[in-house]
C-alpha cells in the first residue's frame, strides 16, 4: 500500500512538472514569437551635465536609424551603439535649437558622411532638412510625424511616433513641467496653445519621452500630464502668471551653444591673421 501512495505520488508530480515545463516552453516561444515580430528600437540615453535625453529610433530589420536630440560630449557613445546594432544613421533631428548644450548632430555627420539633419523650418538653424507640421521622418517601416509646438522657441517641434503610440516633446513638454518662456522667442500663450493643441490632443495611454529631466523620471503618459502637470493643468491666465514669475538663473552655456547650434553644432576654425 505504502509503494503504491509513493507511485502515485511521483507520477503525479511527473505530470505537475510536465505540465510547469510545458507551459514554460509555450510561453517561452510565443515571447521569442513576439520579440521576432517586435522589429522596433527605442534607446533612451543620458547626458549628465546638461540633463538631456538623447533618443536612438530604429527599425531592427531594415537597419535604419535616427537620432533625436543628441549631445556633443556623447557622440562617441552614440556613435559605438549604432556599430554594435549595425545600424545604418540616416538622421539626426533636432527638436530645437539648444540653450543648455550643444547639439552632436555635426560631429556624428563628420562620422556618418550619409546621415543628413533635420530641423524645423522656423527655428532659423541650418539643416540638410527643414521640417514643419505634418511631415513625416521614415525610417524602416517605421516614422515619425512632425507637429510643430513653439512657445519655448519659435522652432520648437514634437516627433510623433504613432506606430508605438510615442511622443518626443523636447522642451515643449517635460515631465510634471514645460520648458522656460523668458528667452528665444519664448512666449507661454503660445507654449500653452502649442501643448494643449499639439500633444495633450493626442489619446491619453501615448507615452511621453521628453529632451530633459531633472528629478530623475525617464517616462510619462499624455494622461498623467493631462491631468497632474502642476503648470499645464491650470487655467491659460495662471499658467502665464506663473511662467512670468520664475525667476530663473540665466542658462549658463547659452552664449557657447546658440550660436554654434545655429550652425549644427559645428565650431568655427580659429583664423590666423598673421
Amino acid at each position: 500500500m505504502i509503494a503504491a501512495n509513493i507511485k502515485s505520488q511521483l507520477f503525479r508530480l511527473h505530470r505537475n512538472r510536465g505540465n510547469l515545463f510545458g507551459g514554460f516552453s509555450k510561453v517561452t516561444m510565443m515571447n521569442n514569437c513576439r520579440l521576432a515580430q517586435d522589429t522596433f528600437v527605442l534607446r533612451q540615453l543620458f547626458d549628465q551635465e546638461s540633463w538631456t535625453y538623447t533618443y536612438l529610433l530604429a527599425d531592427y530589420v531594415a537597419k535604419e536609424a535616427i537620432i533625436i536630440d543628441p549631445v556633443i560630449e556623447q557622440v562617441n557613445r552614440d556613435h559605438s551603439i549604432l556599430k554594435r546594432l549595425g545600424l545604418n544613421l540616416l538622421y539626426c533631428a533636432n527638436t530645437h535649437v539648444h540653450a543648455d548644450h550643444v547639439t552632436g548632430t555635426g560631429e556624428l555627420k563628420k562620422l556618418i558622411p550619409s546621415c543628413e539633419s533635420i530641423i524645423s523650418l522656423c527655428s532659423g538653424a541650418q539643416a540638410d532638412i527643414y521640417v514643419k507640421s505634418g511631415d513625416e521622418i521614415q525610417f524602416g517601416r517605421y516614422s515619425v510625424e512632425v507637429r510643430q509646438t513653439p512657445g519655448h522657441t519659435n522652432g520648437c517641434v514634437t516627433f510623433v511616433c504613432h506606430d508605438e503610440a510615442i511622443a518626443f516633446t523636447g522642451d515643449c513638454l517635460l515631465i510634471g513641467g514645460c520648458g522656460r518662456t523668458d528667452f528665444q522667442e519664448g512666449d507661454p500663450e503660445t507654449l500653452y496653445s502649442s501643448v494643449h493643441e499639439q500633444i495633450f490632443s493626442l489619446p491619453d495611454y501615448y507615452k511621453v519621452y521628453p529632451a530633459h529631466d531633472y528629478t530623475g523620471q525617464t517616462v510619462s503618459t499624455i494622461g498623467e500630464e493631462k491631468t497632474y502637470n502642476p503648470r499645464l493643468s491650470k487655467s491659460l491666465d495662471e499658467f502665464i502668471k506663473l511662467m512670468n514669475n520664475l525667476n530663473l538663473a540665466y542658462p549658463k552655456k547659452i552664449d557657447v551653444a546658440l550660436p554654434m547650434n545655429l550652425k549644427c553644432g559645428i565650431q568655427d576654425e580659429l583664423k590666423n591673421n598673421d
